[in-house]
């Protein structure tokens, strides 16, 4: 698979201001070029409400279907279903596009350093308990990926060490791959390749493992002048891209500093203190969707996308994103319907679309 977001390499540096506003569009077009009526699922033509929060603000400014009703996922993350046909019959095309706007801030930047660094004996019971657990995903009770995890932090006593030891693991052994799907996490530790989600996945499923809180954010990394095209899942999904990409971190519980971001791939440096200190969430330029924790979601992923290479179901989607300059977002109460090009088939376009960053 072409790895499409190699333009990052040379995004030039703009000083950004405290605050980005955007405009962005979606736009899709689902076809049944089968013999035999195609029923969609409610997942199929779900789309996300963004994080809203002092960060980033949203809302939709039009959108060609309703938009019924709502329900949450495992991790809580809020949804809502497109108001079009459940059932395709043979040639049958249905299309609808959105349009909102973002405001996306810089966010302040805490000061790593070791020596205000605190151990695992300071992260709360509570999120230990809810953000440790194995999944399907994030498998911390993998034997190998455990004992990995351990003779690498061994020598740590404080949570902040034993990140920067695993970052400096991972920069020194894992390679940059993507695939059409997320890998798991035993997958990833095996071959020693994975995309931004793999990378996250894995070292999740390693701090799990050694009682450190955490779990994976997805959401939109703003590109202005990027463009590009590409068809994937044997040419039932075709996929276009301006002005943005899609990409997935982990988020970890760092004491004293609390819940910070860890991105291995959408920078790199020599030194993990100043990959931990300069992560680009931190950047107006990074807007969140949504978290993975308790869900699913490399599971859900491959079976997504065997069903969809089975059908005779084809999707054409396009997301775009430009800067604009008007009046602010001042209402945080405001819903958003932030929807991509990897969004409106949930796991399957959102996985798809974020899989095409590449690191910088």
């Amino acid at each position: 698979m072409t790895i499409l977001f190699i333009t990052l390499l040379i995004i030039p540096n703009v000083s950004a201001s405290s605050k980005l506003h955007y405009k962005y569009t979606m736009s899709y077009i689902f076809e049944n070029k089968g013999s035999k009526p195609l029923n969609l699922t409610k997942e199929d033509v779900s789309v996300p409400i963004f994080h809203q929060n002092e960060n980033q603000l949203s809302k939709i400014t039009s959108s060609t279907n309703k938009l019924t009703e709502e329900y949450t996922d495992a991790d809580n993350n809020r949804w809502l279903i497109v108001d079009v046909p459940f059932l395709l019959n043979p040639g049958q095309k249905i299309s609808f596009s959105v349009t909102y706007e973002i405001e996306s801030f810089d966010k302040i930047k805490p000061n790593f350093n070791l020596t205000n660094a605190e151990g695992v004996e300071e992260v709360p019971l509570s999120l230990i308990n809810e953000f440790c657990i194995p999944t399907s995903s994030f498998m911390s009770n993998d034997s190998k990926i455990l004992s990995k995890a351990l003779s690498i932090t061994q020598n740590y006593p404080t949570v902040l060490g034993k990140v920067m030891s695993l970052i400096e693991w991972f920069n020194s052994n894992i390679k940059y791959e993507t695939n059409e799907v997320p890998r798991y996490a035993s997958d990833t530790f095996k071959y020693l390749k994975g995309d931004c989600d793999d990378q996250a996945i894995l070292l999740i499923s390693m701090l799990r493992g050694l009682g450190i809180p955490s779990y994976m954010e997805v959401g939109i990394y703003f590109n202005p002048g990027y463009y590009q095209t590409e068809k994937s899942w044997e040419a039932h999904l075709t996929l276009e891209a301006s002005g943005l990409g899609w990409h997935g971190w982990a988020m970890v519980y760092i004491p004293p500093w609390g819940w910070v971001p860890v991105d291995l791939t959408l920078i790199k440096n020599s030194d993990p203190l100043i990959m931990l200190n300069e992560a680009p969430e931190y950047s107006n330029k990074i807007f969140t969707c949504f978290n993975v924790s308790k869900q699913e979601y490399v599971k859900e992923s491959w079976e997504t996308r065997e069903r969809v290479i089975k059908s005779t179901l084809y999707v054409s989607a396009k997301d775009e994103a430009t800067q604009i300059w008007t009046l602010p977002i001042y209402n945080p109460n405001i819903q958003f319907l932030g929807i991509s090009i990897s969004v409106l088939i949930l796991i399957m376009f959102l996985i798809e679309r974020k899989r095409q960053q590449y690191p910088l």
